[in-house]
């Protein structure tokens, strides 16, 4: 996990990818393919992996007796010159899990405006 933000109404796991190429992501096979130039490289799926985060942030929280609060999971590809392929079918389902550093600043208020409930008391926010 590279990132973690805690937020009174969700908590925000962000995963950083820094991979230049174009970057495939194949989610029946669970791997992510690079093709650079002539070469082409097979990744492990970073979905997969911040989704098993995901779960063990959750699992960690409910031992420790902390609210259920949302977990988003997010990767994040730092490299400008890394492009991004999804199928239209992906792309819908992945809009906002994986994205370019450029887009985190527009995503966030997104992401906070669409949780209502505030899960830590207000003590405890400072």
């Amino acid at each position: 996990m590279d990132v973690l933000i805690l937020h009174a109404k969700y908590a925000l796991i962000i995963e950083v990818k820094n991979i230049i190429g174009e970057l495939y992501f194949d989610t029946d096979l669970h791997q992510m393919i690079r093709i650079k130039g002539e070469e082409k490289e097979a990744f492990p799926d970073p979905i997969l992996q911040v989704n098993r985060l995901k779960r063990q942030l959750k699992s960690w929280l409910a031992v420790n007796q902390f609210p259920d609060i949302p977990i988003y999971p997010l990767v994040v590809f730092s490299n400008t010159k890394s492009i991004l392929r999804l199928s239209p079918t992906q792309t819908q389902t992945f809009k906002n899990t994986l994205i370019h550093k450029e887009y985190l600043p527009e995503l966030i208020p997104k992401l906070t405006a669409s949780y209502k409930t505030t899960f830590l008391p207000t003590d405890e926010r400072n």
